[in-house]
């Protein structure tokens, strides 16, 4: 049971979809199929196309598969059953992330109590990954602390000069003695109000 803003669904099967693609029609704009290493891979819009290169371009990517399973489902208080088949089903190679999180995860933090091992590092390597990492985290966590302060710094600073952007004596005051800083002061302004 699954439930999205109180609008319950039953997820009751999850099958290999015996329709398969659908057939092309000429009413339709634009379809086509692109020929690939994992075979010729229909698209039925230029969103999907898109999406295709982009998984196609991605080197972690072993395998796509297009409308590969239909999702049978019923929404709660609804006699009515329906159905889902997702376009497209993208294999990936997370291995590679997955074991270099884990190498650079401290011992005491894994689930498993038995020593880690890392085939080609070496345990002073690890150890060295491990204190990267952590110096890594604590330098990040400065910036976003540094850059928290800095952007609240800029919010009440826009605010303050927007302020004195709206008064006219100080408009009037600054384009006679300082032109070019009223003009400074106008862009500020409007980036603000952009935003």
């Amino acid at each position: 049971m699954l439930n999205f803003n109180r609008l319950e669904i039953t997820l009751l099967s999850a099958e290999q979809s015996v329709r398969g693609p659908r057939e092309f029609r000429k009413t339709s704009s634009p379809w086509g199929i692109v020929e690939t290493d994992y075979g010729p891979i229909n698209y039925e819009s230029s969103l999907e196309q898109s999406f295709l290169f982009m998984m196609l371009a991605d080197p972690q990517t072993t395998n796509i598969s297009h409308q590969p399973i239909q999702i049978n489902f019923q929404v709660t208080g609804s006699p009515r059953l329906r159905r889902y088949t997702p376009d497209y089903l993208i294999e990936r190679d997370t291995e590679t992330y997955a074991k270099s999180l884990v190498a650079s995860t401290p011992q005491h933090q894994l689930v498993s109590s038995e020593q880690k091992t890392v085939r080609g590092l070496s345990a002073e390597q690890i150890d060295r990954m491990e204190r990267e990492a952590v110096n890594l985290d604590r330098e990040f966590k400065l910036i976003e602390q540094d850059y928290s302060t800095d952007h609240l710094d800029l919010v009440l600073a826009v605010g303050y000069l927007s302020k004195l952007i709206d008064s006219a004596s100080v408009v009037r005051y600054l384009a006679r003695t300082h032109p070019e800083i009223l003009s400074e002061f106008q862009k500020i302004a409007q980036l603000r109000a952009a935003a």
